[in-house]
């Protein structure tokens, strides 16, 4: 009795407070005007408000009306609206509702289900629904200060929702902590995601304004697709895998916000016309990365203790027609980017990152670039030389580009490949240091017709050269010793020359493989722990006037050895190589004597009769001629007598 006088006068308290209109109270124990909400719902009009006693409320609720429902002030407990196999909790279809302070949990759709405007969804916790509260359609609704937990979706506005606002909300363990999908003109604001798999989606969500939100602990933190003039400024991201990435987005701001601690910071693929500027990105794997992007204003950002400060790649020119300014700095180095100019120079400069696309005859000397990479694309008639770095990222990356010349520039240390050509052609790579990166001294991939030669390539941790599915190169005149894996690798790689370099104490000298009509000749290969390999037959020799190769494992006599064939592999064979080092530049000279076992060896027969070789090099040893000349002065001798003969005996 004590209990419904209580009720019964707080009832009568609250109607004679509220003007015109009704109170309704709800206790699932059943002393109240209802025992569920949808009950007080059908019961109320608009502009009632109903009280909701804790307990638990295993009902679907429409709210057709414009109403008010929270808990009733001063009562300990949570008032949780409970799904019994339901799929919204409530959908609310009448605008300038109000819900506040219940507990909403377990439904299929959605805990909360907004079609209308005008409404206030504040203070109340959502757990294990398939998305806490979704706005579709709904216009200029407030959501704010909810807690969301354990669900798919977290917060979700779309088709066409627009100008609502989101705003402190915690969202917790949720796949996707807020999406918005095809909705416009929305603010969504100091929200808190954590542990989630994606923080803040925009997909084709036009003119939204996201600031201040903190997202942490996410697979993704913030992903824009398909969207413009948005505007995200503020935010805080902490230990995500990416930060932030826009794809296919044009004329937007990303101002001021902070990542940390994340796999990448700021990712454009497809942007157009943004804003990146003020940014603060630390202790990532990649700060900024740029592709196929263009007209962006990239300016005054702040990149610490990245692995890779800054990387721009485009399919086209255009890809590369962004604005980034030497305020950009990484680990408090200038960065500099140039694109499309023509007669430059660009020279002594020191600089954390390089990039240099598009530009023709072109001065690039004596840079320093001591954190990233000196980045060079679709660059023509250039010159590259003298520069140094020590310790980057990457050496000097040459993409897409002809008729330059690279020479007498240093790459040391650095954490991949000392320098990279990848789609060049007729390239001179001259004079080079390329010692002790982590992966390739030099790279040639999809290249042809480049000269590689006289460079100094040592203890690198994989190859010296490695060249892959490219064709007609020139290697030659190179120091390449030390390399881990080989000194020289071919694959896919064919119609080349190999000739004149000093292969040594590699683990293998030259690796061919899947490559064939590669000539290797004149190379001094020595110490290697295997010398060469080669699975297709490429020519290891130039036949018995220029020969073949000097090996270190492989002793013979002559200049070239006749009958002391070097065995490569099953289908490979330098028939001709030099017992001595370089012997191609010492006077040729024929063996005075070849033993049985040679000539078996060889499988080759010597009769009385000196063979036209071995008087070619007689002829050559006393004109001290090259053996060819020898040879021409031995053939014209042998025509002289037959003419000499003919006309003795009188036949014509």
């Amino acid at each position: 009795m004590i209990r419904l006088w209580v009720i019964s006068a707080l009832v009568i308290l609250l109607a004679t407070s509220t003007g015109t209109s009704r109170n309704y109270i709800v206790d699932d124990d059943g002393f109240a005007d209802s025992e569920s909400i949808g009950g007080a719902v059908k019961a109320a009009s608009d502009g009632d408000i109903i009280y909701v006693k804790p307990g638990v409320y295993s009902e679907e609720v429409l709210v057709d009306k414009t109403l008010t429902i929270k808990p009733l002030l001063g009562e300990r407990g949570e008032c949780v609206l409970k799904a019994d196999g339901g799929s919204v909790g409530m959908k609310i279809t009448a605008d300038g509702c109000t819900v506040e302070g219940l507990t909403i949990t377990g439904f299929a759709e959605a805990g909360i289900l907004l079609t209308s405007r005008g409404n206030s969804v504040k203070g109340n916790t959502f757990r294990e629904n398939r998305a806490g509260i979704i706005i579709e359609g709904g216009e200029s609704n407030r959501i704010e200060n909810n807690m969301v937990d354990v669900s798919t979706g977290g917060i979700v506005l779309y088709r066409g929702a627009r100008s609502n606002s989101v705003i402190g909300n915690e969202i917790s363990r949720c796949n996707y902590s807020i999406i918005a999908k095809e909705a416009y003109y929305n603010i969504i604001e100091r929200n808190n995601m954590s542990s989630a798999g994606e923080g803040l989606h925009l997909i084709n969500a036009t003119d939204t304004q996201a600031t201040m939100n903190m997202i942490s602990n996410a697979l993704s933190g913030i992903v824009i697709e398909g969207s413009s003039r948005i505007t995200l400024s503020g935010c805080l991201l902490n230990n995500t895998g990416t930060a932030i990435a826009l794809g296919a987005t044009g004329s937007s701001s990303l101002i001021n916000n902070s990542i940390s601690s994340s796999n990448d910071g700021i990712v454009l693929v497809g942007a157009r016309s943004c804003l990146l500027e003020r940014n603060s990105i630390e202790k990532v794997t990649t700060g900024l990365m740029v592709v196929d992007s263009f007209n962006n204003t990239i300016r005054d950002n702040d990149i610490r203790d990245a692995e890779l400060g800054l990387f721009v790649e485009g399919s086209t020119m255009e890809g590369y027609s962004n604005s980034i300014s030497d305020t950009n700095l990484i680990d408090g180095m200038p960065v500099v980017y140039i694109f499309n100019q023509s007669g430059i120079g660009i020279t002594d400069r020191e600089a954390a990152h390089m990039t240099v696309a598009y530009c023709d005859r072109c001065d690039i000397s004596r840079n320093r670039v001591a954190h990233d990479a000196l980045f060079l694309y679709g660059i023509t008639n250039s010159t590259v030389e003298g520069n140094t770095l020590t310790g980057s990222y990457g050496g000097i990356r040459l993409i897409d580009s002809t008729n330059n010349t690279l020479r007498n520039n240093t790459a040391v240390g650095t954490r991949y490949t000392g320098m990279f050509l990848r789609g060049t052609a007729y390239n001179l790579v001259q004079n080079n240091s390329l010692n002790e990166n982590g992966n390739n001294g030099l790279a040639l991939i999809l290249s042809y017709r480049n000269s590689i030669a006289g460079n100094f390539i040592t203890n690198n941790t994989e190859y010296g050269i490695r060249s892959n599915y490219s064709e007609e190169n020139e290697i030659s005149g190179n120091r390449i010793s030390g390399n881990k894996k080989a000194g020289v690798w071919f694959d896919n790689s064919n119609r080349s020359s190999i000739y004149e370099n000093n292969i040594t104490n590699n683990a293998i000298g030259i690796l061919m493989t899947n490559s064939y009509k590669n000539r290797i000749y004149h190379n001094n290969l020595i110490d290697n722990e295997e010398q060469a390999s080669d699975d297709f037959g490429n020519s290891w020799d130039m036949g018995p006037e220029e020969g073949g190769n000097h090996w270190s494992d492989h002793r013979c006599t002559g200049r070239p050895c006749t009958g002391f064939a070097k065995l490569i592999s099953s289908t490979a064979i330098d028939r001709y190589p030099f017992g001595e080092i370089s012997g191609w530049t010492l006077p040729r000279e024929v063996p005075s004597n070849v033993s049985a076992t040679n000539i078996s060896s060889a499988n080759t027969s010597i009769d009385s009769t000196p063979s036209p070789r071995s008087l070619a090099y007689a002829v050559s040893n006393r004109t001290g001629t090259s053996y060819r000349s020898g040879l021409a002065l031995l053939e014209a001798a042998q025509r002289l007598r037959g003419e000499a003969s003919t006309e003795s005996t009188g036949t014509s």
